[in-house]
């Protein structure tokens, strides 16, 4: 067996992918399957830097428990109410409330009960959490300003655009795939 008889190749470029998308599905735009396998591959890969710096800093740390100290740590009073984190973790009040409750259990955290509605509770970075983050931060910014090191200010900016009228794209697209397109 040679390497032309092999099924697939693991490592084809998401280029090699869209045209053979193509191939089945002819009516599919091949600039547009490109820009979304590319902005999959990119995204695998920034998933992993970041969590490779992460893990320099504090080894072990999830990605969610990052992103709750990230957003504590970029409030203004270091503090959030436990409702502001799980819409800002897009997630259910069951999984806030375990990861609270670890990062409690860590001392990176308190649960404060609010003065004005007991049914309203804050969670707010220790000394700990903020020394914490005070390494986290800084390392996580210094990668991703690396990794556009080789943009320009104007190539940002229009990413940044290109980016967001692709989140809004997506925002609308609320239904599956087209079913008399996909036969």
């Amino acid at each position: 067996m040679n390497e032309n008889d092999e099924a697939s190749d693991p490592l084809a470029s998401p280029d090699e992918i869209a045209t053979k998308y193509t191939a089945v599905c002819e009516w599919a735009d091949l600039s547009a399957l490109q820009a979304n396998l590319w902005l999959l591959e990119a995204y695998k890969q920034m998933i992993d830097g970041v969590h490779r710096v992460i893990d320099s800093v504090e080894a072990g740390m999830s990605t969610s428990r990052f992103l709750a100290l990230r957003d504590l740590f970029l409030t203004d009073g270091h503090r959030l109410t436990q409702g502001d984190l799980q819409r800002r973790a897009k997630t259910t009040s069951g999984s806030v409330t375990r990861l609270i409750d670890a990062l409690e259990h860590d001392g990176l955290i308190v649960r404060m009960p609010s003065i004005t509605d007991r049914r309203t509770n804050y969670v707010e970075l220790t000394t700990d959490g903020l020394n914490l983050c005070e390494r986290l931060i800084p390392a996580v910014a210094h990668y991703s300003v690396d990794v556009c090191a080789g943009m320009n200010v104007a190539s940002r900016e229009r990413f940044v655009r290109l980016l967001k009228v692709l989140c809004q794209g997506i925002e609308q697209t609320t239904q599956g795939p087209r079913a008399a397109d996909s036969k």
